[in-house]
């Protein structure tokens, strides 16, 4: 086994695991009773890239065909339509060495390769009937040779009783399968690089009853000490979203964007700035006067160093209007989870899980509506970069009333942009 502070380099990677119940999309009804349709496919891809994840895994896909445009490989089909697993590839820098792929009873391999590192995903689902759980666990004991291996899955099994992995006692029938199956893979649990086994919460699957952890990222030592993040994220499904973040390097929390001169302001960032554009215009270049050439160019340079303050602090502001229901939402559900997760009266953890279901479901139709606006800023920027049409971008997408500020954005401002 490598040394578990190998001093290889290793790609930066931000992976998902999620257990979406099947990947076909399913009629819900909201608090008000109106039936809306899940598109899990699109919420998932959507979520995926928005949270910016270089590979996603899914398990219990049901063997769901994914379109071809989707860089995705799965287990082989079996004849239950329950199980399946599937590995989504959403990072275009990397390479699939497709003649080594090795699917199976719910499991998917794939090696891959980032910057020239090689590293291999197994994608899982250990069904709860034990003995389908040990038939997958058979079939990729074999893989314990692999190096820089990273396991993602739907366990349906916990390693022990500890609170961040079961808020109750789990009787897993295959629990002593599943333990010798780390050791002999040699992989370990990436959650603790950053939680101890004491802590509360973290659970992946909440039910009535009870909660526990059985989503869980493992790896080889020589990666898992590579985790600088390590979360977990409400989704559509009754299962959370775990996510990881591997790096040789710290990750900076706190990133800090530049808004000089020099700042890079993108076309799509104009629009809700388009207002405080005008106005700045006109304090620079008020209509009543006129300036010599050497006058107007001084100006013209001020004007430019000062935009992308404006423009960024604008489209933060923005989106973060667009973001607030959301993060809202997404507050309370956790503190709801929080709630049922602690909760020992019956009655109260009853109460508490109807909570929470409708805390979910409000929560996957804001989410939708934040995939789409993100879909819809994205074709923005598409088309934006493949057409400089002032009277459609600047003075359609944009509403700049001016076309001094349109002629400005497009030659003095955009026009130094790559």
């Amino acid at each position: 086994m490598a040394h578990p502070h190998s001093d290889q380099p290793f790609p930066t990677l931000k992976i998902g695991l999620l257990n979406p119940n099947g990947m076909s999309s399913v009629s819900r009804t909201d608090q008000n009773n109106n039936t809306y349709q899940l598109i899990k496919l699109q919420i998932t891809l959507e979520q995926a890239k928005t949270l910016g994840l270089s590979l996603l895994g899914l398990s219990e896909t049901h063997h769901f065909k994914f379109p071809a445009i989707v860089r995705e490989f799965s287990s082989e089909s079996e004849d239950s339509s329950v199980g399946g697993a599937s590995l989504v590839i959403l990072d275009e820098t990397i390479t699939v060495l497709p003649q080594n792929v090795t699917k199976g009873y719910n499991f998917i391999l794939a090696p891959l390769t980032k910057n020239g590192t090689q590293f291999h995903i197994l994608v899982v689902y250990l069904h709860p009937d034990s003995e389908k759980a040990k038939q997958t666990i058979k079939e990729t004991t074999k893989f314990s040779s692999l190096h820089n291996l990273i396991v993602l899955g739907d366990m349906n099994c916990i390693a022990s009783n500890a609170p961040i992995n079961s808020s109750s006692n789990r009787k897993d029938s295959f629990r002593t399968k599943f333990n010798k199956w780390c050791d002999n893979l040699s992989i370990v649990d990436t959650i603790y690089y950053h939680h101890t086994p004491t802590q509360l919460g973290q659970h992946t699957r909440i039910s009535s009853a009870s909660s526990s952890r059985i989503d869980q990222i493992l790896a080889s030592q020589d990666v898992a000490w590579r985790t600088r993040t390590h979360s977990t994220i409400s989704s559509f499904s009754d299962h959370n979203m775990v996510i990881i973040q591997l790096s040789d390097n710290p990750i900076n929390k706190d990133p800090v964007i530049n808004t000089g001169h020099n700042c890079r302001v993108k076309p799509y960032m104009v629009a809700p700035a388009a207002d405080k554009i005008d106005n700045l215009i006109s304090k620079f270049f008020p209509p009543h006067k006129s300036y010599e050439p050497n006058q107007a160019a001084s100006k013209m340079e001020s004007l430019k160093k000062a935009l992308p303050p404006i423009i960024i602090k604008a489209w933060r502001e923005s989106q973060r209007k667009l973001k607030q229901p959301l993060e809202d939402t997404h507050r309370e559900l956790k503190k709801v989870s929080k709630a049922h997760q602690r909760a020992k009266d019956p009655n109260r953890k009853k109460r508490l899980f109807s909570v929470l279901q409708e805390r979910q479901i409000e929560y996957t139709r804001l989410l939708s509506l934040w995939s789409q606006q993100a879909s819809d800023r994205r074709i923005i920027k598409a088309a934006s970069l493949a057409q400089w049409s002032v009277s459609w971008l600047w003075l359609g997408r944009a509403r700049v009333r001016s076309p001094l500020t349109a002629i400005f954005l497009k030659n003095f401002y955009f026009g130094e942009s790559k």
